[in-house]
């Protein structure tokens, strides 16, 4: 059985005026993982 992510992402976007900066990003954060972005 595979475990549950403690935090999900989804198809997130993130935009400055006309910049894109983040498209369609997909992210599972396992409990105790570190992450940056």
């Amino acid at each position: 059985m595979t475990e549950q992510p403690m935090v999900r992402f989804d198809n997130v976007s993130k935009r400055y005026g006309a910049l894109t900066v983040l498209d369609g990003l997909n992210l599972d954060i396992a409990r105790g993982e570190k992450v940056s972005i």
